[in-house]
């Protein structure tokens, strides 16, 4: 008697079998919400990945003054404003990475412009316990919540890799 396996081979069934990968190749946005989070996603971006785009705003490499400050985000941005909305037209899913403790109001900005282009989302949160108080990382979860469809709060920059890999990024 053949196995299962055999028997699944076998050219009658075989016709049936469909020829194409389990899924689409997906186009994957990842951005920086805060300076913390910038680190992981320069190490990350170094990284080889399926077609992922990384994405900080410009303002994190100004001085300490427009920390969180939106408005000048989007004056110092112009340039670039271009670049992120076709990124986020082009994109499957998003990926925001944030830092317990930081300012991640900018979550706003790239869910509403997910939100717009029907982008799926995902936030992280980077939170050490030893570093951060349990005020920080409920500020964090506040900030990304309405904007993100999956939110998960990671201890360390490896379970980011990890989800990426897991998102097919």
């Amino acid at each position: 008697m053949p196995s299962e396996s055999a028997r699944a081979t076998t050219a009658a069934e075989a016709a049936f079998r469909i020829r194409a990968p389990n899924s689409a190749p997906r186009a994957t946005l990842v951005v920086a919400l805060d300076r913390a989070s910038l680190a992981v996603l320069e190490d990350l971006a170094g990284k080889d990945w399926n077609g992922a785009v990384f994405f900080a705003p410009s303002f994190f490499e100004a001085s300490d003054e427009v920390e969180g400050d939106v408005r000048r985000w989007f004056s110092g941005i112009v340039g670039r404003a271009r670049d992120f909305v076709q990124e986020v037209e082009a994109s499957n899913q998003a990926i925001m990475i944030a830092t317990a403790g930081q300012d991640a109001q900018l979550a706003s900005v790239v869910g509403d412009a997910c939100a717009a282009t029907g982008t799926r989302t995902c936030g992280l949160i980077l939170h050490d316990p030893a570093s951060a108080p349990p005020a920080a990382l409920s500020s964090a979860l506040a900030q990304l919540r309405p904007y993100v469809s999956m939110l998960s709060v990671v201890s360390d920059a490896g379970y980011v890799e990890a989800m990426l890999d897991a998102l097919r990024a």
